[in-house]
């Protein structure tokens, strides 16, 4: 994969939405000025990683700037770099099906691939994303 893609890993196969799981890679140019993901497989559609701005998250989805809730969320305070490395704490909601909506799956894990990390993403950047996570409303501006 290219540098700087990620891989979102956990869900386990079988469950709603097992699809979010793979390899996503760099969109050229980001989105709304920020990084964005797009994984790419033969046979199914493709997926986006993107960080909505307005609802403070990064989110899974087929359309990139998707207002729906898409397919998993993970709240963060910025989208500057992608979410890996969260405290155990923060937890990804995956959409489990209309009787329940989301639920947190405490097994997704967003990593840097190995070779993406010496890339794009230096660690200063990545370690950012990990306290920035857990600030409340109301510290931006700050």
């Amino acid at each position: 994969p290219p540098p700087g893609s990620v891989q979102l890993e956990g869900r386990a196969e079988g469950r709603t939405n097992s699809k979010i799981n793979g390899v996503y890679i760099p969109v050229p140019g980001g989105f709304e000025g920020l990084p964005a993901y797009e994984k790419r497989e033969a046979g199914s559609r493709r997926l986006f990683l993107f960080y909505a701005t307005p609802r403070k998250r990064w989110k899974v989805s087929d359309k990139l700037g998707d207002h729906k809730g898409g397919f998993a969320f993970v709240k963060t305070a910025d989208g500057a770099a992608p979410p890996v490395d969260l405290p155990d704490a923060v937890r990804w909601s995956v959409w489990d099906g209309k009787e329940t909506g989301y639920k947190e799956d405490e097994h997704i894990r967003l990593r840097l691939l190995a070779d993406a990390a010496s890339g794009v993403l230096g660690t200063s950047q990545v370690s950012g994303a990990t306290s920035a996570s857990s600030s409340s409303s109301g510290s931006e501006g700050e």
